[in-house]
């Protein structure tokens, strides 16, 4: 994790990681010859080109607000750019339970990961010396709190209902689940909260609040009721992240509580 840290601080590690990112994007074009690909190009691009920089200036401030615009079209409008991968069909948590598949949104990570080589220059630097297991019991803490929203919310809404399993897929799961909280975690709080931050440095909280609207709003085809617990959610991790300055720590918490629901609940309304 630390050497790719350290190729993302220097010019030339973002632009052989950004041709990395365009000669793969050219390779599946050529495969599927779909115009669409020219969305992740666009991110691409004025990623690539905001990296050249070693600082953000309104030039790149416009590539990123692009780029970020972009992300967020392809992402609000569920649009697969990229072949969705399946990993399995049809499962089930218990007998009464709705079906689902796991699937890794293939379009979704290659957008968080195209944003890799601006993090280090979007990222908002903080003075903050914390021990790691103080972030991880301010994490857990984060996790309780949030925890007892979202369940008592859910409940009150009949969203959910208590379901204990622990089924034997549950490795896969959690395996597609990572990719996924690491997608959503590296763009909107690794990208759009810290991009937002650095144009409203006097108000964090607001960058917070909008980027939580936003991700919202991208669990739209699940309902009113996700939309505003994904909101609710949206603040933990966002205030989390800029608590404690470490991205790892919103991935754990939105990991966490991904995974309590996963074991603890099933979702009825998903099966009507």
């Amino acid at each position: 994790m630390l050497s790719i840290y350290a190729m993302l601080s220097h010019k030339i590690g973002r632009l052989l990681i950004t041709g990395a990112f365009t000669g793969f994007l050219l390779g599946v074009y050529s495969v599927v010859q779909d115009n669409q690909i020219l969305w992740l190009a666009l991110i691409v691009l004025c990623n690539g080109w905001a990296g050249l920089s070693s600082k953000i200036h309104l030039k790149n401030r416009i590539l990123l607000a692009l780029s970020i615009a972009a992300g967020l079209f392809i992402l609000l409008t569920k649009q697969a750019v990229l072949p969705t991968v399946t990993w399995s069909a049809g499962m089930k948590t218990a007998i009464h339970a709705p079906a689902f598949d796991i699937q890794t949104n293939t379009t979704k990570l290659f957008i968080a990961v195209a944003f890799l080589p601006v993090l280090p220059l979007i990222k908002v630097r903080r003075n903050i010396n914390i021990p790691v297991s103080s972030l991880i019991y301010i994490t857990l803490v984060y996790l309780m709190i949030l925890s007892g929203i979202t369940v008592s919310a859910g409940l009150f809404f009949k969203y959910i209902v208590f379901d204990f399993t622990f089924p034997s897929f549950f490795p896969l799961w959690f395996s597609a689940m990572v990719l996924l909280v690491l997608s959503e975690e590296l763009f909107y709080r690794g990208a759009v909260q810290n991009y937002l931050t650095g144009l409203l440095p006097e108000a964090p909280s607001v960058a917070i609040l909008m980027t939580s609207v936003v991700f919202g709003l991208s669990h739209w085809h699940a309902g009113w009721v996700l939309i505003g617990l994904s909101i609710i959610a949206g603040i933990f991790y966002g205030s989390l992240y800029k608590t404690t300055g470490r991205l790892w720590c919103s991935i754990m918490l939105h990991l966490g509580l991904n995974t309590m629901h996963f074991i603890l609940f099933s979702y009825p309304r998903f099966g009507a």
